[in-house]
């Protein structure tokens, strides 16, 4: 005749089958510690819980994706003028000021937004840009001169 004993019942060195408490007072019944089928059912209703949230993430990704920044809309567009463009991309807060490079975008970085006055980073380069429906009045940090940019219509 075999023993049975776990780590819990070594103390009583009595099979679990024989044992009708356990250390913790909890019953035992039949070998099962009814404790750990709690548990046990506690864990299996997790993942239920997980495709629930999931189902919601998904139903509410379409929202998330195609949902445009309403704040910066009014700086995404390709802004051209005598010796420079500009490529902003708001949605996803990427900038090119380099025509010659049209691979490389830096990371848009804003500063401060006063109205219509934005103060903004293209990779290390500061502006200072007041946007005007089409019309761009452009600031560059180490130039004294302002440049006027117009948004260039998509094709």
């Amino acid at each position: 005749m075999s023993r049975i004993v776990t780590a819990r019942h070594r103390r009583s060195q009595l099979p679990i089958a024989a044992a009708s408490h356990d250390d913790a007072g909890r019953s035992v019944i039949d070998g099962r510690d009814p404790w750990h089928e709690r548990n046990d059912m506690m864990v299996a209703a997790l993942p239920r819980r997980c495709v629930a949230g999931l189902i919601w993430a998904v139903a509410l990704l379409p929202v998330m994706v195609w949902a445009k920044p309403a704040g910066l809309a009014f700086m995404q567009g390709v802004w051209s003028g005598p010796g420079l463009q500009l490529s902003l991309d708001t949605e996803r807060m990427l900038a090119n000021a380099d025509p010659t490079k049209p691979f490389q975008w830096d990371a848009l970085v804003i500063r401060n937004i006063s109205d219509r006055m934005v103060t903004f980073w293209i990779g290390e380069r500061r502006f200072i840009g007041l946007f005007d429906g089409d019309a761009l009045s452009l600031s560059i940090e180490g130039s004294l001169e302002t440049m006027r940019l117009e948004r260039r219509s998509a094709h």
